[in-house]
């Protein structure tokens, strides 16, 4: 089976969809511990290797070793299709997790199998959002407590997001199950104030407090059930927001005709190949008068934390651009 589409310029023109016999998910033997490989072996003509394919690669390299060959499954699935792996974070579940669910009804053909990534659990909001993908609700993480499954017949569809360097146009299709239904004058705020130290920008509130003041309606997505997520994107004509994974739940609407603006506290491409795959108009702004210093958040992941941003250069700014289409 494939599926072809638009794409970004290093997107594959087609991906596959292959059916693997005898395979074996193998999880980390210590979850976390990235230090040992995990993915899919291919038993076949009694020689075991992995399977080409089956891991993640973000700029264009492996993020995840190789699974050792010497593992002996602790039991054994007849069908599955291969979700890829489970991470914990908002936007590495919508873009990873859900990349290899771009083919229309062969999610219900059978169980749905993740290899523990930063998750071992499916999580309320993961369930919720696999729920509204009518995703089947019979759904499995491998981990290093259940230990290496048997699958005799798995389908491996190919991811279709590349972190940083591509999203298909097959998985803008699928995930775009909700109708855009735009409401004249209706101005969001995409809310990272709720987040704490991951916040990133200290001076957000008095920004939300001033666009509150001009009509516009704060939220914070994190706040609010998946569902529910949706409809108020669907319902925006224009959304702002300070750079962060709430925006690409926006990829759930189709049809959006709106307008996007969000400002860079780290500079991630991913706003960008989305955008673009998508069709939203979406601008870019620096945070006027702000300086940053780089930390690590506690996943021991690189962050931007910004301080001193000239509030109310950054509302006109909001304002003005939102103004782009009358």
């Amino acid at each position: 089976m494939t599926g072809s589409g638009t794409r970004s310029s290093t997107a594959p023109t087609f991906l596959r969809m292959r059916v693997i016999r005898n395979a074996v998910l193998v999880p980390r033997a210590t979850h976390g511990d990235k230090t040992q490989g995990a993915g899919i072996l291919h038993r076949r003509q009694g020689v075991t290797s992995p399977l080409e394919g089956t891991g993640v690669r973000r700029r264009g390299r492996e993020y995840v070793l190789a699974p050792p060959t010497d593992v002996e499954p602790t039991r054994r699935i007849e069908r599955a299709v291969y979700g890829g792996f489970l991470f914990d974070h908002y936007g590495h579940f919508l873009l990873e997790s859900l990349g290899r669910l771009w083919f229309e009804d062969a999610s219900r053909a059978a169980p749905v199998a993740w290899i523990a990534g930063t998750g071992d659990r499916l999580k309320p909001w993961m369930g919720e959002m696999l729920d509204h993908l009518a995703v089947t609700p019979d759904r499995v993480v491998v981990d290093s407590a259940s230990g290496p499954v048997e699958v005799g017949e798995l389908l491996v569809p190919d991811i279709a997001v590349e972190v940083l360097r591509f999203v298909h146009r097959a998985y803008v299709c699928r995930l775009a199950v909700t109708p855009s239904t735009p409401v004249r004058g209706q101005r969001v705020w995409l809310s990272r104030s709720g987040l704490g130290d991951n916040a990133g920008v200290d001076d957000e509130d008095r920004v939300e407090s001033a666009l509150a003041a001009e009509g516009w309606r704060v939220v914070h997505l994190e706040q609010m059930p998946i569902g529910d997520q949706i409809a108020c994107l669907a319902e925006a004509s224009h959304i702002a927001g300070i750079e962060g994974s709430a925006l690409h739940t926006l990829v759930f609407v189709s049809g959006f005709t709106g307008t996007v603006d969000l400002f860079t506290r780290h500079g991630n491409a991913n706003f960008e190949i989305l955008a673009d795959v998508c069709g939203w108009d979406q601008v870019r702004h620096d945070l006027p008068g702000g300086s940053s210093e780089s930390w690590n958040r506690p996943s021991g992941a690189r962050d931007q934390r910004w301080t001193g941003v000239d509030v109310d250069a950054a509302v006109a700014t909001i304002i003005r651009s939102a103004a782009r289409r009358g």
